[in-house]
Order: C-alpha cells, then structure tokens, then sequence
C-alpha cells in the first residue's frame, strides 16, 4: 500500500478499528480480574502484532498446523489465569 493512498488509509483505518476491540476487550479483562494487563493499549498492540505474524507466517507456508499454538500463547501473553487443553 506504498503507492495506493486512499486504499493504505482505508486498510489503516480498519486494522485500527480492530486495535480498538482489542484493547477494549483486553481493558474490560482485566478489570474483571481474568487477565494481567495494567497496560491494555500496549498489551493490544502485542497481541495484534502476535496473531498477525502467525497469520502471515502461516499463509506464507501455506500450513495451519504454524497456528496450532497461538491460542494458548495468546492467553499466556494476557496473563490468562486459565488452563487451556490442548
């Protein structure tokens, strides 16, 4: 999207959009006592950019089996106070 200007904006706006329920949902987490995130903006940026890599790692690959752990790490990454059967 170096070149294209409203498309980088649009697709900017929607990745936002998607930022925002993150941190919104991680804020509302933590303050039930589910997850540990004093920080719920950076913890969204973390887990946006987690889930993200995971995503193109797998489609580069062309193999879902690179996703098989991103739950569990994703709830270790919120500090999760969970158990996640595999």
């Amino acid at each position: 999207c170096t070149q294209g200007t409203a498309l980088r904006e649009k697709v900017q706006e929607i990745l936002e959009r998607k930022l925002t329920y993150f941190e919104s949902a991680i804020r509302d987490a933590h303050a039930e006592g589910l997850i540990v995130a004093p920080d719920p903006k950076a913890k969204a940026k973390t887990l946006f950019m987690f889930i993200q890599g995971g995503l193109t790692q797998a489609r580069i690959h062309n193999n879902l089996e690179l996703l098989r752990d991103v739950y569990p790490c994703a709830l270790d990454l919120l500090g999760a106070k969970v158990e996640v059967n595999k």
